[in-house]
């Protein structure tokens, strides 16, 4: 068997995995050196790929805002269209379409004429307009009013009449010329206030029918025109789009070729890096391995030491010890007399038990013989009374025997007495009983004739109540029917024969057809509907409500093109930010990954969507040996470090005061846990972020700075404890020069 010494010495001594790995890594270096110039090549395809999906993404975004432009605008001018075709009265095409009135004066020449737009200049129509010449002294207005006509666009018809309607800019303007109007003249604001010659003014409130369709005429103009600029701005973003699109579609090929060639490069260093890694790992577990067997001969060294001194300080009290038969013996003895003393105690503890329990019988018999002499007492005393009650009792009876005893004299003389009175009381009782049979017939006969009465009696009152009830009902009824007659006919009884033209001998009709008949009239009466006499006051509050919904609409819509360009420029702002984002994480990432893993190749791609800001992101890794895929195919170990990488990506893309790592190194094997701590003392000598980390492992705890633990220096007393690495070594370092001076 070979020991534990001889292991370790074989293990120094052997240098064939050191030679190796050093050829391992020459060629790892001759492979990559002929993959960078593919490499370059493909990050210039990707860049311009980038740029052009940049230009392609502001192109898209252009052609969707144009297009919901054209789309918004097609469907106001749809609107205002279907508005403006809605259908007259009779009497032909109104006036008003055929009027071009000028912006802005829409809601003036709408007040000045109001419903006369509404008549055509068909002859034929009820309502027309009439050619007449123009007025051979027309009356002017004062210097400095334009006349109507000047901003309409009108037939000859209208000519005459807007003539006579003058445009003034504001109310107290109306008021301080209104006295020197002639016969016929009118003023208007802008916003539709009128004055005329006879004096009626009328406020500037909500716009009129003919207001509101004139001033959607001019809308509509304006919409065709904007649909026709919008169209030809569609149409180009559109073809700029596909340009762009097809210029895309050529750079992903030229990126895909490249990449493709540079992955055949790679394959080439596959082998050099996979040869790398196995002796990395031999070299590491025997590193290991040498590092394991040194601390298990020092611990069996100091386990041999520790057996002789446990050894030579036994053997040292046993010299100290007496001889064992003399313990014995006292030991026997002093058993041997506890024993005894034990049996003695008890035998002693039974004897007094017993002693106690006889007590405890004795004194509850004497408790009950107590009791028993306490009830004979009592019982004797209840005797002494019933004792002499009896002697009384005795003596009574004898004295009422001596009274009864004198007296059976008295009792024959009183029971004959008694026996007359009861032969007189005999005969009395005989002639009652005649005169009571014969009172008791007559009785009978009197009661069979009360009762033949009392029938009779019944019937009468019976029927009286009936007569009475049939009254009470006869004048509800009565009662009913004459409130019914005045709340519908709103007159007496009598006074239907007049309404229904009936005379006062003449049949009435059957009450059925009757009531069809009236329910039939009510129907047709229903069918006419009630008169509204606020029909006009309506149509004015429908038109005040209709302008205002109007101006809100206009303000709605105004609102909602500030809203949709804004949200576009956000939109806009926020994907040129994300992709410059993406971009530099990217970056950051693809670097940091081939630091950590010592090669392979890994990168960040948006997916589900050719928008930024709802797009997906999805990590591709291509650890050194492996092919490129998704993170969620890679081991633990691998995925801990391709999160790493991309947490550091961000972190030196937008760097934070301080980064807290809980147990990342965990997954980690020695020589991973080394890079991971190469890295760290990388990102903060590049970055002002402070690292905290949270770790159970040796090497981790052994790199940093600062070390905060708790220790138990105490049984129970947790107790918190900080060790300063970087002035343990600097003091360290220090000792060992002054000790170095001084040898």
């Amino acid at each position: 068997k070979i020991t534990v010494e001889e292991r370790l010495a074989s293990l120094e001594d052997n240098n064939l995995f050191t030679q190796s790995l050093v050829g391992a890594e020459k060629n790892l270096t001759t492979a990559e050196q002929l993959i960078s110039t593919t490499l370059l090549e493909f990050n210039e395809a990707e860049d311009k790929k980038q740029k052009i999906q940049q230009l392609e993404q502001e192109a898209r975004n252009h052609h969707q805002t144009c297009e919901g432009n054209l789309a918004r605008i097609t469907a106001e001018k749809q609107a205002v269209e279907e508005f403006l075709s809605a259908d007259y009265e009779e009497g032909g095409v109104p006036i008003l379409e055929k009027l071009s009135v000028s912006k802005g004066y829409e809601m003036a020449l709408g007040a000045a004429l109001d419903s006369d737009l509404d008549a055509g200049d068909d002859p034929a129509s009820a309502v027309y307009w009439r050619d007449l010449p123009p007025l051979v002294e027309q009356a002017k207005f004062a210097e400095g009013i334009d006349t109507l006509d000047k901003f309409v666009k009108s037939p000859l018809t209208l000519k005459r009449r807007l003539s006579q309607i003058g445009v003034v800019k504001s109310e107290e303007e109306a008021l301080r010329l209104i006295g020197g109007l002639k016969s016929g003249q009118r003023l208007v604001t802008f916003d539709g206030g009128v004055w005329r010659w006879d004096g009626l003014c009328i406020s500037p409130e909500a716009p009129s029918r003919a207001a509101v369709r004139l001033s959607q005429k001019n809308r509509l103009k304006k919409l065709i025109y904007d649909y026709q600029n919008n169209d030809k701005i569609v149409f180009s973003a559109q073809e700029k789009h596909k340009n762009i699109s097809e210029e895309l579609n050529e750079i992903k090929i030229i990126s895909r070729v490249c990449h493709d060639k540079w992955r055949k490069s790679d394959e080439q260093a596959i082998n050099a890096r996979r040869e790398l890694a196995e002796f990395e790992k031999l070299a590491a577990r025997h590193q290991s391995e040498e590092s394991a067997l040194k601390d298990r001969l020092e611990h069996l060294r100091q386990d041999i030491k520790d057996q002789n001194n446990r050894y030579q300080t036994a053997i040292d009290n046993l010299k100290k010890l007496p001889e064992t038969v003399e313990l014995e013996n006292k030991i026997i003895k002093s058993r041997d007399a506890v024993e005894a003393k034990r049996s003695y105690f008890s035998d002693a503890r039974i004897a007094h038990d017993s002693h106690y329990n006889k007590s405890e019988m004795r004194i509850n018999r004497l408790e009950q013989v107590k009791a028993e002499c306490e009830n004979w007492q009592g019982r004797l005393k209840n005797m002494n009374k019933h004792l002499e009650n009896l002697n009384i009792r005795s003596e009574e009876t004898k004295a009422e025997l001596i009274i009864l005893e004198s007296r059976p004299g008295e009792i024959v003389l009183e029971r004959r007495k008694l026996n007359n009175l009861i032969d007189e009381a005999g005969g009395e009782l005989k002639e009652a009983a005649l005169n009571l049979s014969e009172a008791e017939e007559q009785l009978s006969t009197k009661e069979r004739e009360m009762r033949n009465v009392q029938g009779n009696v019944s019937e009468a009152r019976e029927q009286k109540v009936r007569i009475e009830t049939n009254l009470e009902q006869y004048n509800e009824l009565k009662e009913n029917l004459t409130r019914r007659i005045h709340e519908e006919f709103d007159c007496e009884p009598m006074g239907l024969y007049m309404l229904t033209e009936l005379e006062s001998d003449e049949k009435i009709p059957d009450e059925e057809m009757s009531y069809q008949k009236l329910e039939r009239l009510k129907i047709e009466r229903e069918r006419l509907g009630a008169v509204n006499l606020r029909a006009e006051e309506e149509l004015e509050e429908i038109n005040t409500q209709l302008g205002v919904s109007v101006n809100e609409r206009e303000e709605l819509e105004e609102a909602i093109r500030h809203l949709n360009k804004a949200i576009s420029d956000l939109n806009r702002e926020g994907r040129a930010r994300m992709l410059k984002a993406f971009d530099a994480v990217n970056s950051h990432f693809k670097n940091l990954f081939i630091t950590l893993f010592g090669g392979g190749e890994a990168y960040l791609e948006l997916t589900e969507s050719d928008d930024p800001l709802d797009a997906g992101l999805e990590i591709m890794a291509s650890p050194p040996g492996k092919k490129m895929q998704n993170l969620g195919l890679l081991s633990g170990g691998e995925q801990a470090l391709t999160a790493l990488s991309l947490i550091f990506a961000v972190f030196m893309t937008n760097p934070s005061p301080i980064c807290v790592l809980d147990e990342v190194d965990a997954p980690l094997d020695d020589a991973n846990v080394e890079r991971f701590c190469d890295l760290l003392d990388e990102m903060n000598k590049n970055t002002s972020t402070r690292f905290l980390i949270v770790t159970h492992n040796a090497i981790s705890m052994s790199r940093m700075n600062r070390l905060f633990g708790v220790t138990m220096a105490e049984r129970g007393v947790s107790q918190l404890v900080s060790v300063d690495l970087d002035s343990a070594e600097k003091i360290r370092n220090r000792v060992m020069d002054s000790q170095f001076e001084n040898v």
